[in-house]
């Protein structure tokens, strides 16, 4: 109503003549389609400039978790070299299995793996030569733990790196209801698995408020060439398990190592539930409009990461052309060609 009202003036005779009024009208024209189109050119310059940093706040999210999961998967492959040790030997001595463990170097190739172990499957009417066997390569005090009968024994025969509070060798983990679950499950299944959380026997003598979360993750071993195909042969074939320890937050710390240091994580089991079980860098909290959430799978458990920019990530301060600026040029060119052909008029 407004732009009619202007019109009508604009056209009102003795204003110059007709040109001048039709320069007018043009000046005016000028200036209000100038500034709706500037108005939305800047509302698709801002969302184009949001769109772009949404799309790399989402790629840098996806690349730290495929970074992640492939650190997992380092360890997994650490888990299968055992295996393949016990599948291409027919006997595997405790000095065999250190060396195999120090060609491995765990702690410059699989950096937050804690430990490599072997659990051997030991039926009762068995564990009386199982440990006589034990006892005469390498450990003479070798005995089960904790004593008494039970049907089956999954006991851990060997480990490396030994622990500064003592050694896990003869620990029956059938005792550990943490772990028990993921081993059965490993056994039947064929596949890898990770235990619940637990503690590890280095941690031992930390208060258990202050205990740091860990894991366990279990490759099922069987006879060589033995058929495995149902769940009663894989039994019937089943030898034990190759088995890695790792904190979770020396994996994440591990992990995060190898890439720019400019986004923060956080870990956490949704099993459990409660805050992260760790994050990088230490004390990290994700908050905040640019927050992303992923998951992550191996062994039979989801871990869910929550993702957010630290200070200095370039992604957020990158310089761009902000939006009002486009707004108030295209403003100020509008106004300037509007007055031109008002003066023209």
């Amino acid at each position: 109503m407004v732009a009619a009202m202007l019109l009508r003036r604009l056209t009102w005779r003795g204003q110059g003549g007709p040109w001048a009024s039709v320069l007018r009208v043009a000046a005016v024209l000028v200036v209000l389609l100038g500034i709706a189109a500037s108005a939305r050119i800047a509302r698709g310059w801002d969302a184009a400039v949001t769109r772009q940093r949404d799309e790399r706040l989402d790629s840098t999210a996806a690349s730290r978790t495929a970074t992640i999961g492939n650190a997992l998967s380092h360890y997994e492959d650490a888990l299968q070299a055992e295996r393949s040790l016990w599948l291409a030997s027919t006997f595997v001595s405790r000095d065999d299995f250190r060396v195999f463990a120090t060609t491995l170097e765990l702690q410059h190739r699989y950096p937050g793996l804690q430990r490599i172990s072997w659990l051997s499957f030991v039926p009762d009417e068995q564990v009386d030569a199982f440990v006589a066997n034990a006892r005469r390569d390498g450990a003479p005090s070798f005995t089960i733990r904790p004593p008494g009968r039970r049907p089956a024994y999954y006991v851990t025969l060997y480990s490396e790196r030994a622990s500064r509070f003592g050694s896990t060798i003869g620990l029956d983990a059938r005792a550990t209801p943490s772990v028990l679950a993921a081993l059965e499950r490993a056994r039947d299944s064929g596949r890898t698995t990770m235990s619940g959380q637990t503690t590890l026997a280095i941690d031992l003598g930390v208060p258990p408020a202050e205990r740091p979360v860990a894991f366990e993750l279990f490759v099922p071993v069987y006879r060589h060439q033995a058929p495995a195909t149902t769940v009663a042969q894989r039994r019937a074939a089943f030898l034990g398990w190759a088995c890695g320890q790792f904190r979770a937050g020396d994996f994440l710390q591990a992990a995060m190592g190898s890439v720019q240091p400019s986004t923060g994580v956080e870990l956490y089991d949704p099993v459990v539930g409660g805050g992260p079980i760790a994050a990088f860098p230490d004390g990290f909290r994700a908050a905040g409009p640019d927050v992303r959430t992923d998951s992550l799978a191996l062994g039979g458990r989801t871990f869910r990461l929550r993702y957010a920019p630290l200070p200095g990530n370039p992604i957020l301060t990158e310089r761009t052309i902000p939006a009002s600026l486009l707004l108030g040029t295209g403003i100020a060119i509008s106004l300037l060609l509007g007055t031109l052909l008002w003066l023209l008029a």
